[in-house]
């Protein structure tokens, strides 16, 4: 072989190692590069994820929030003593609640012969009959008569107890003047209060 022919080997060979050094390390910033860039979109598929979860937990907060709102407006707590106070003169009913929970809490010590409390609901013209007719109904039914004008009722209570009835606010639509008092004889006249029914009932879907 001759002295041209070998020096043609020599170079190319020494040419081929130049291009492989080159190449290695291009190559490899090439896969940082891509390591990087698929770590990027890790990074923001994990980012969206946890905010993902962010916003369901605080839409799971809001609306246990709003669930508890909405079991305070449907719910009223009246109590009385053995001094025949009631702890409010103002029961509001919203018309929108499916259904109303009214309790009733004596916070006295005085057995219900004694010093009996219960509430009941009806319209201001029809008070004095209803209280005539639970006078007659007596002790045994708890003074509450079966009267179509007592629109909501609760059983009579003795120191210490209390009792929840639950109704709904249908029952007092298109009622006037309402009003809340204790059927125990005796009581009506310092024991009541009026009765507001607010909003619009919602509409049932067929």
């Amino acid at each position: 072989m001759s002295l041209l022919i070998r020096c043609q080997y020599v170079l190319s060979g020494i040419f081929c190692l130049f291009c492989f050094a080159l190449a290695t390390p291009l190559q490899a910033a090439g896969d940082d590069k891509k390591s990087d860039k698929t770590m990027t979109q890790k990074e923001v598929a994990s980012d969206k994820k946890v905010s993902e979860m962010s916003e369901e937990k605080a839409q799971d907060k809001e609306g246990a929030s709003e669930a508890v709102n909405d079991s305070k407006m449907c719910a009223q707590t009246v109590t009385a003593d053995d001094m025949m106070k009631l702890s409010t003169k103002n029961l509001t009913v919203q018309a929108s609640c499916q259904t109303f929970k009214l309790t009733l809490k004596h916070t006295g010590k005085m057995a219900a012969t004694q010093m009996g409390h219960n509430l009941v609901i009806t319209e201001s013209a029809k008070m004095s009959e209803v209280v005539k007719a639970g006078l007659k109904a007596g002790p045994t039914k708890g003074y509450i008569p079966d009267s179509p004008d007592v629109l909501v009722s609760t059983k009579l209570l003795g120191g210490g107890e209390e009792t929840t009835v639950e109704f709904s606010p249908e029952v007092l639509a298109n009622k006037k003047d309402l009003v809340f008092f204790c059927l125990f004889p005796g009581h009506f006249s310092m024991m009541k209060g009026q009765v507001t029914v607010e909003g619009k009932a919602e509409k049932k879907s067929s």
